[in-house]
């Protein structure tokens, strides 16, 4: 599998891609989030899991600092970790629980009632 066709799937992929697509280098990225050479390697190259949600927007902050990212490079970002770590993309998670309302509206639906009849609640 080459690089190219391994960032469309993958956490550590994409996140390379975006980094290197806006001249972001290894060691400036590395150091800007306060890790080590190992820890970014294992990341990019998807040897570990994502970083937590409070990293991945501390990356997306500073990759955005050099360019803009579109909303589907954001939303893509946040899903491929969060599929990796098994969580809500924390993007999703963070209006979520900035916004009752949204989640009283999930509640009354449809959905969400038969999704509980089904599990036997």
């Amino acid at each position: 599998m080459t690089k190219r066709e391994r960032s469309k799937k993958t956490f550590g992929g994409y996140l390379y891609d975006l980094r290197k697509e806006r001249g972001i280098g290894f060691d400036e990225l590395r150091l800007h989030l306060g890790v080590s050479k190992a820890y970014l390697n294992d990341v990019e190259t998807d040897s570990c899991r994502p970083p937590t949600p409070e990293i991945q927007t501390k990356i997306l902050k500073y990759i955005c600092q050099k360019k803009a990212l579109k909303q589907e490079e954001i939303s893509r970002f946040y899903s491929l970790a969060a599929s990796s770590r098994g969580e809500l993309p924390a993007d999703v998670l963070q209006f979520l629980i900035s916004n009752d309302s949204v989640l009283d509206e999930i509640r009354a639906t449809q959905n969400y009632k038969t999704f509980w009849q089904n599990e036997g609640i």
